[in-house]
């Protein structure tokens, strides 16, 4: 069986198993724990498919190995690169200078920071007001609906007290104009 580790991504499961096999690198001890590279049992139920179609059948799984493990093992790996160079570089100054130099490394304006604003008032508080807010306004709408209501039915009973008004007026003038005439013409000997 052909060997194909190096078309795949090496796990650090495989460097594990050589460092502990027991083919006189290691100290004897190994462990099994499934595949010494990516894509190795995959390899061995097909061994006849060629390389770059094993590939191709296992392009989610290494995307989804490389976005979630692998990226995350680099970071990391950068971050003790990089803070054991600070170490260096602060321990350097202080010893070159016999101490007038040096600085503690935690303590420059160098440190990983979180960038954010900090914020005045809670979510909490923000969801309390924004429902405070909306009562407000529903109170204020129901006030300016009622507040038209009464104006259109104080608007309505002026026009029926200024018609009532006329008619009455109208009614008085017709019954003075009928009373005239029947004065009129009535007798005047009595």
């Amino acid at each position: 069986l052909k060997k194909r580790s190096n078309s795949f991504i090496d796990s650090p499961k495989a460097a594990w198993n050589h460092k502990y096999s027991s083919n006189g690198a290691g100290n004897g001890f190994h462990h099994d724990r499934g595949e010494d590279y990516f894509g190795e049992r995959l390899e061995h139920e097909f061994p006849d498919t060629p390389t770059a179609s094993l590939i191709e059948k296992q392009k989610v799984a290494m995307r989804l190995y490389e976005s979630r493990y692998a990226s995350t093992q680099r970071c990391l790996a950068f971050f003790v690169l990089f803070h054991a160079l600070g170490g260096r570089v602060a321990a350097f100054w202080k010893n070159v200078s016999c101490g007038l130099l040096g600085y503690d490394m935690s303590r420059t304006h160098s440190i990983m920071r979180i960038a954010t604003t900090a914020s005045p008032v809670s979510g909490a508080e923000v969801r309390d007001r924004s429902k405070e807010i909306a009562i407000e306004r529903r109170l204020k709408n129901a006030a300016i609906a009622i507040g038209r209501a009464a104006k259109t039915w104080t608007s309505n009973k002026v026009l029926q007290g200024k018609l009532e008004h006329a008619a009455t007026a109208g009614l008085d003038l017709i019954h003075e104009k009928s009373e005239s005439q029947m004065r009129a013409a009535a007798p005047t000997d009595l």
